[in-house]
């Protein structure tokens, strides 16, 4: 069995050297590591025991990051909704400024995308994230104060620099606490589209109440309140790294760290290796997937911004129109977990499957565009069908965990969408 000692002066088992180059500092699971006694890390670690550590994770930290993406696409695709319940009107929105709503967000995104990875690296992750938590929470609340274009841009803008870090943490807690092998699923779980299912129940609620204020500033009152309390959880409950978890005892502790060794990538280090940037930047898959990043979410920025528009553009009515957009979420998650299983189990297969899952998104553009306007069953069939293109992106994201702000700037670089 390795003992503490044997595992900080091993640098593959914890990253404190990487091809040859000896970090000036070495990794946070080193330094706790080095604190641990032999009545910790003398004992061999069981597959129950370690099975039961999964259990643990998988039932805490996993929760955690899920809610927290739900949340976070809740606040950004909200907005479709809040299109047809009027808000286009009351903020005086005229020509493309509603599409310029939408894609303002990715430009905050963009603009703050390097900075927030930096911050990240710098700064107790888990900390970090709460407090973009807390303000992309209250520019959803900002949001129902908002009268006009500059308005509502400004507080999008800056929600965008909020989410920013959304997934480089999501990424890195994952590595953090799951080995390679068991990374598909888990991001397969926090990627999935529930927002959809979440906005569509919450949006038919509030459109079927009757208050002195519009629908669509109540809507965005009550999603920003749940992610100000979602903040405050966040803070209390999400740790740093494994070895800070405040819920696990030292032993937990020591098999998380050992899980995850094979992974090759430490835990946590608060240094920059200019060496690794050279890397990243100089490996074709890095270009590769940037490539992916833009194509995939071309579609992407625009059903995020139009979904409800679309729908009702088929004939539908505002209410019917927000309960038709939870089976997006449906489809979008069931196949995103589908998919999971063999992306994770056979090798070299997530390209193949990234393929075949849009060729059937293109085929469904294609009926959409094709279909007679009358044939709103067609229609609406291969819109829901369409949604099939999400579950790559979780595929290729457990690809790209070394380098999630290369991908996330390309999620940015698209034009404008059109009414």
């Amino acid at each position: 069995m390795t003992t503490s000692a044997t595992i900080v002066n091993d640098p593959e088992a914890v990253g404190v050297e990487e091809n040859g180059r000896t970090a000036g500092k070495v990794d946070v699971a080193a330094r706790f590591l080095s604190t641990l006694d032999n009545a910790v890390t003398g004992i061999a670690i069981t597959p129950k025991e370690s099975r039961k550590v999964l259990w643990k994770i998988d039932l805490t930290t996993l929760p955690l990051i899920w809610l927290s993406v739900i949340i976070a696409a809740v606040d950004k695709v909200v907005i479709s909704n809040a299109a047809i319940y009027g808000m286009k009107a009351d903020t005086h929105l005229a020509g493309n400024q509603f599409a310029w709503v939408g894609s303002i967000f990715h430009v905050g995104y963009l603009l703050f995308e390097y900075p927030a990875s930096f911050l990240i690296q710098r700064l107790p992750v888990a900390k970090f994230f709460s407090a973009t938590v807390l303000v992309w929470a209250i520019m959803m609340c900002c949001t129902a104060a908002t009268h006009n274009f500059a308005g509502i841009a400004a507080v999008r803008f800056v929600m965008g620099m909020a989410e920013a870090c959304l997934f480089p943490v999501c990424n890195i807690i994952t590595v953090m606490w799951w080995k390679n092998s068991e990374q598909p699923v888990r991001i397969a779980c926090w990627m999935s589209q529930f927002s959809l299912i979440l906005t569509g129940v919450v949006s038919y609620g509030i459109g079927n109440a009757h208050t002195s204020l519009a629908s669509w500033r109540l809507l965005f009152l009550v999603l920003g309140g749940f992610s100000l309390l979602w903040a405050l959880i966040v803070f209390l409950f999400l740790p740093d790294s494994p070895a800070q978890c405040r819920y696990m005892a030292d032993r937990e502790k020591f098999v998380c760290l050992q899980r995850v060794k094979g992974n090759n990538t430490g835990i946590e280090d608060k240094e920059i290796k200019w060496y690794q940037v050279r890397e990243c930047l100089c490996d074709s898959k890095t270009w590769l997937l940037f490539l992916f990043g833009v194509a995939q979410n071309i579609p992407n920025g625009g059903v995020v911004t139009f979904a409800a528009i679309i729908v009702s553009g088929f004939g539908y009515s505002t209410l019917v129109t927000t309960l038709l957009g939870i089976p997006t979420g449906i489809i979008a998650t069931a196949w995103s977990w589908i998919i999971a299983y063999p992306a994770g189990r056979f090798r070299n297969s997530r390209c193949v499957i990234a393929a075949s899952c849009n060729l059937l998104a293109v085929a469904c553009a294609m009926l959409m565009w094709k279909l007679p306007r009358s044939n709103k069953k067609g229609l609406l069939a291969s819109y829901y069908v369409f949604y099939t293109y999400w579950g790559p992106d979780g595929r290729m994201s457990a690809r790209g965990k070394c380098f999630p702000a290369r991908i996330l700037h390309s999620v940015c670089l698209r034009e404008p969408e059109k009414e």
